[in-house]
């Protein structure tokens, strides 16, 4: 008697998990077949409400796409910015040079700054020349635009 009432108070979850099974299936059976004037206020005042929501999702979603579409004055494209500086001295170092390389990126390594113009090495390829003074006269130009620019 006393294994099989150990028996029956272990399967005394399982059977209120079953219950609760065919309540809940029960339950969504009845939602299934029912037509819209047979549901709960509950589920209409929901039904309600998502559709308000999905109303003001589509409102928010427009507004921020013209925003991301209006042109900004304040955002300054900076590596466009050093590629125009760049450009401007070496066309102003090269001027018998047809389209020169134009190499600006990103630096790899902080110690050396945020961004580095790399052309001096395809200048030189072009151009026998050592590296070193192409990068000089590249500087010496960016220099000067700079102080036009300032004054």
């Amino acid at each position: 008697i006393e294994i099989i009432s150990e028996k029956c108070l272990a399967q005394l979850p399982f059977l209120s998990q079953e219950k609760e099974i065919k309540f809940l299936t029960a339950e969504i059976d009845r939602l299934k077949n029912c037509s819209c004037s047979e549901a709960s206020s509950n589920l209409e005042r929901l039904r309600e409400e998502n559709l308000k929501l999905k109303y003001r999702l589509n409102i928010l979603q427009k507004s921020l796409q013209a925003e991301r579409n209006k042109p900004s004055k304040n955002m300054i494209n900076i590596i466009s910015g050093l590629q125009e500086v760049f450009g401007c001295a070496i066309k102003a170092a090269y001027p018998d040079l047809e389209n020169p390389p134009l190499i600006v990126t990103p630096s790899q390594q902080p110690k050396f700054g945020d961004y580095q113009c790399n052309s001096a090495m395809g200048i030189s390829q072009v151009i026998v020349f050592l590296l070193s003074i192409l990068g000089d006269l590249i500087l010496l130009h960016i220099i000067i635009i700079i102080t036009i620019y300032i004054s």
